[in-house]
């Protein structure tokens, strides 16, 4: 094969799967049509029980690797995996149930290059499982170029992981992803937090990933995502030493701890809500917020009371 811009800069590509025989084949797809053609794919499976090791080496592509591991449920791991099987200046990465524009590689590794920026992300839209945007959008953050750790903290931008490019030695510099347990489908996030106090960002509000929307999303798969996400600010304000982040974390962590005691309410966990309520109203959450948390903690404790007399109803 002729590839015209192999004299640009090679682009690793880290595609991590678990059993997505049926979506997986597009994915791979907007990577063969990108007009930036100078990359390598690695395609990590996670020891898939369906079609799509099968599917990933149907390609005759010479690009695209496919690496085949046990189970390990790690999507860091795999993604760092991937990573470093590469020799790309660049690296970036895709989900396997989502597609890239055709032009995101190039629009955004030459400006990147251009700028002499060392990472970088770009907008998402939200499309259904064939691709077809939604008639009513999720909201979208605007994307801010520079020291944006702040920005990323407080949710004013967000940097989809579809859409981060980052190049190698800063990649390594901070040592990939993150492979704690306790930061799963956090890890993106966690790593991007740590680029951004590391080197400057380099953002557009073009959009470069199209994120399907369907029921066996990976972050569907589980209900505790406040937790999750607060124990990802905890691990954070370890990381830094700035004061003013750590304080910005903290008050984080306190708003989703307090809406992870709704969840936890609603499995029966009355205790634990009560411990996280306290420690998010010590960690600084708005009052506000804690009564509203309150309110819907009670309703699921009547819910509760109701379910158990009803059950005491139907013995008698």
């Amino acid at each position: 094969m002729n590839y015209p811009d192999m004299e640009l800069p090679l682009v690793t590509i880290v595609i991590p799967v678990l059993n997505r025989e049926n979506l997986l084949p597009d994915a791979i797809r907007s990577v063969i049509e990108q007009t930036h053609s100078n990359w390598e794919l690695f395609v990590v499976d996670d020891g898939s029980t369906d079609h799509t090791v099968e599917i990933a080496r149907s390609f005759s592509d010479p690009r695209i690797n496919v690496m085949v591991l046990p189970h390990n449920g790690n999507i860091g791991k795999l993604r760092n995996i991937g990573a470093q099987a590469g020799t790309g200046k660049w690296i970036t990465f895709l989900d396997s149930d989502d597609l890239w524009v055709r032009e995101r590689i190039a629009m955004q590794m030459k400006a990147l290059e251009k700028e002499s920026k060392l990472w970088g992300f770009g907008a998402h839209q939200v499309v259904d499982e064939n691709g077809k945007p939604f008639s009513i959008q999720h909201r979208q953050e605007k994307a801010a170029s520079g020291w944006v750790t702040r920005d990323l903290i407080t949710c004013r931008t967000s940097a989809s992981i579809g859409s981060i490019m980052v190049e190698r030695t800063l990649f390594e510099s901070v040592c990939g992803f993150s492979c704690d347990p306790e930061l799963l489908f956090r890890e993106d996030y966690e790593l991007a937090i740590r680029l951004s106090a590391s080197a400057e960002a380099l953002a557009t509000d073009e959009v470069l990933v199209l994120v399907r929307e369907h029921n066996n999303r990976s972050t569907h798969q589980f209900d505790e995502g406040h937790l999750r996400t607060a124990q990802t600010c905890e691990h954070l304000i370890h990381y830094f030493e700035d004061e003013e982040y750590r304080q910005l974390l903290r008050k984080k962590k306190a708003y989703h701890l307090a809406e992870a005691s709704v969840q936890s309410c609603k499995k029966k966990r009355f205790a634990f809500a009560g411990k996280q309520v306290w420690e998010a109203l010590v960690e600084g959450d708005n009052i506000g917020h804690i009564i509203s948390v309150g309110y819907r903690c009670a309703e699921t404790l009547l819910q509760a009371d109701k379910e158990k007399n009803g059950e005491h109803e139907k013995i008698a």
